[in-house]
């Protein structure tokens, strides 16, 4: 009894510990997200300060002298309380920085637009004897979409620049200007951590010949491919065409077959269900790519 209740003691004890330490996890988490979004929160209202204040001083060279303190001292309050409401209204400060997305842009676009509009109307009738021209509330707008703009697309800019910037990575050029191929394109020509440098895209669709898509060009199509590979130096070929038949792969493979590149290819729609990194799913194309897929 006396052995049987010491290990209930010892296993109670135990888990009151677990117990224990996973709550100051979740407690250190919900700290560290706090933080996160209140630095956000606080990064937004001082830059819809700074962009109000920008906007009335920009516009008072021929009001009095005193007109710009008098019209931030009687309304910054309330622009920002309506600059709080419109992120609140979208959970904007909560949103990723690092993976900022066009929703994001929209959402941006959005509560300034309708948060500068509810704004002015009710300076405009509440405050009438400053007399503060809608100029000031478009200037305000602009410069806001920008400073709100570069506060949450910084990161991925910064991202992606660097990786534009990038010289070094295997030289390749990507057969298909598809989904597939363009999925694998921004992977590989955007992605921070990828080994490969994209230097042509070909597709056999003349329309799509001459432009340029993450900075790389589409050049040619299928047929000149061997010789844009020397023109290039590329070291090897990419295939990002997922459903490719096999009479493609025999094409690709007949066109590149008096050189010495490496050919690789993505594999099936089914083969790639379960996986979201086409850089890793790439692979060499083996007998079933050349007698099935038709």
């Amino acid at each position: 009894m006396v052995s049987l209740s010491v290990a209930q003691a010892t296993r109670h004890s135990l888990e009151a510990w677990q117990c224990d330490a996973a709550s100051a996890a979740r407690a250190r988490r919900w700290a560290a997200r706090f933080a996160k979004v209140s630095l956000v929160l606080t990064a937004e209202l001082v830059l819809a300060a700074l962009s109000y204040a920008f906007a009335v001083y920009a516009l008072a060279e021929a009001r009095s002298a005193g007109w710009a303190s008098e019209v931030l001292r009687t309304t910054l309050g309330w622009l920002l309380l309506s600059r709080v409401a419109a992120s609140e209204s979208v959970r904007l400060y909560r949103r990723s920085l690092r993976h900022a997305s066009i929703a994001d842009l929209l959402s941006i676009a959005k509560t300034i637009s309708i948060s500068t509009f509810l704004f002015g109307a009710f300076v405009c009738l509440q405050f009438p004897r400053l007399k503060i021209p809608l100029a000031v509330f478009a200037v305000d707008w602009a410069f806001l979409q920008l400073l709100w703009g570069g506060l949450h697309f910084g990161v991925r800019m910064a991202k992606t620049q660097q990786a534009v910037w990038r010289t070094g990575g295997k030289r390749v050029v990507i057969v298909g200007a598809g989904d597939a191929g363009m999925a694998l394109l921004k992977e590989l020509a955007l992605g921070s951590a990828s080994r490969y440098r994209p230097v042509a895209i070909v597709d056999d669709d003349p329309e799509k010949w001459g432009r340029t898509i993450h900075g790389v060009p589409v050049v040619s199509d299928i047929a000149g491919l061997a010789k844009l590979a020397a023109d290039t130096r590329a070291e090897e070929i990419l295939v990002g065409i997922s459903s490719a038949t096999s009479a493609q792969m025999r094409r690709i493979l007949a066109v590149l077959r008096h050189t010495s590149i490496p050919v690789r290819t993505l594999p099936s729609l089914a083969e790639l269900v379960d996986g979201t990194n086409l850089r890793r799913n790439l692979r060499c194309p083996g007998i079933e790519d050349l007698l099935q897929r038709e």
